[in-house]
């Protein structure tokens, strides 16, 4: 038996602090210069994050699409970038780093990163303000009465022949049948 007890709260906050961003390569294809015939592969990266959903499963989540990266050819300098990303992304700061053109990507993306929250941020309130506008649509939209005040001004009483009587003549069968007897 393991000597470590940690409470919920210290878990959750380990998790937090245990969940890592990574850049992940995707095989994709596009045909050049318009020519449908002829696919040809490229590499599509994205910034990815590893967690565990609630029944403890991992998963990842794509938390940015960085595009090809063709700046930075080797696994170390991706590897850099997503160190980079993850401080930016999860704290907010950015720690030093050996490269210029390194440090202006992850700004770039970071700050590409912050506009696409933005932007579902503000999708997420104009579908919450258009679903508050149609509730109060609906709500204007219903009556209430107290069936206890409601008057009858002219009631009759609607029979089955003068039912059967009025579908004969709409149809135009009541004729028909008179001519044939």
């Amino acid at each position: 038996m393991c000597g470590l007890h940690f409470s919920v709260g210290r878990m959750l906050e380990l998790r937090i602090f245990a969940t890592v961003m990574f850049i992940k390569p995707t095989k994709k294809w596009r045909n050049p210069d318009g020519d449908s015939s002829i696919m040809v592969p490229y590499t599509y990266y994205r910034l990815c994050e590893s967690e565990r959903d609630a029944t403890g499963r991992p998963k990842q989540r794509t938390v940015l699409g960085l595009g090809e990266l063709l700046d930075f050819p080797t696994n170390a300098e991706k590897g850099e970038l997503a160190e980079l990303l993850t401080s930016l992304i999860k704290g907010g700061e950015c720690r030093l780093c050996s490269s210029q053109r390194m440090y202006d990507a992850a700004l770039g993306f970071y700050g590409k990163w912050l506009d696409e929250k933005r932007e579902a941020e503000e999708r997420r309130d104009r579908q919450a303000e258009e679903a508050r506008r149609r509730a109060e649509e609906a709500r204007e939209a219903k009556v209430c009465m107290k069936l206890k005040s409601l008057q009858p001004e002219m009631s009759r009483s609607v029979g089955a022949e003068h039912v059967c009587s009025q579908t004969l003549d709409r149809l135009g069968l009541k004729g028909f049948l008179m001519r044939q007897g």
